[in-house]
């Protein structure tokens, strides 16, 4: 009994050599690498004290600039190999907060479709000029989506869900040259609240009813 248990002493303090010659193998190996689990910290941003709280974040995937709304205006923040740059890109107006809700980047036009404090849906071009504005007839908007495939702004809340879409204008009268201008919102499909939508991901349509009776 004390051989056998001998042996099995020898056994286990070769196996634990052998198992820290492969981790000194591993670890000067070039090719080795450690790949950590779980959410891992890259970047650090602290927002600005006397721009109150932050309301929202989108990513602009054309400048790679985040795009932070706060209850006083809009902050940009670009963080790459080379540069780390912070910039005031809109404010309000002076004693006016929350005006803006939410805002979500759209890239194929280079847009922010945002949703006002009075649920109105405003468009802000790449400069953050504000370049039209349209009623959403909802209260409580919940969420806003844009298709890409169709043009079209997808909007919910608590009475229905809207569909509007964003079309160049041509016989618009231009009192004013900025980015986007020629463009708004349309209400799209239903002039009543949506009760109900199903997508098709064979035809790639979105089918949807209403309290009219139209599909």
């Amino acid at each position: 009994m004390l051989l056998a248990k001998k042996d099995h002493d020898t056994n286990n303090t070769k196996d634990a050599t052998r198992t820290d010659k492969n981790e000194d193998v591993f670890s000067s190996d070039p090719y080795f690498m450690s790949i950590p689990y779980g959410f891992q910290q890259r970047h650090y941003y602290e927002h600005n004290k006397k721009h109150t709280d932050l309301v929202d974040v989108t990513v602009n995937t054309r400048t790679r600039q985040f795009i932070l709304l706060d209850t006083r205006g809009i902050t940009t923040w670009t963080k790459d190999g080379i540069s780390n740059s912070v910039s005031r890109s809109l404010s309000f107006p002076k004693y006016q907060n929350n005006l803006l809700r939410s805002i979500i980047f759209a890239k194929k036009f280079n847009v922010y479709f945002c949703l006002a404090h009075d649920f109105s849906l405003k468009v802000l071009n790449k400069n953050f000029e504000e370049t039209c504005t349209a009623d959403s007839d909802l209260s409580s908007v919940m969420f806003m989506v844009f298709n890409p495939i169709r043009d079209e702004l997808i909007t919910g809340g608590v009475n229905g869900t809207k569909i509007w879409e964003f079309k160049q204008i041509a016989d618009r009268i231009w009192t004013e040259i900025k980015p986007m201008a020629n463009y708004g919102l349309f209400l799209k499909a239903h002039n009543s609240q949506i009760t109900g939508c199903k997508y098709s991901p064979q035809s790639k349509v979105l089918v949807t009813g209403s309290f009219e009776q139209k599909v």
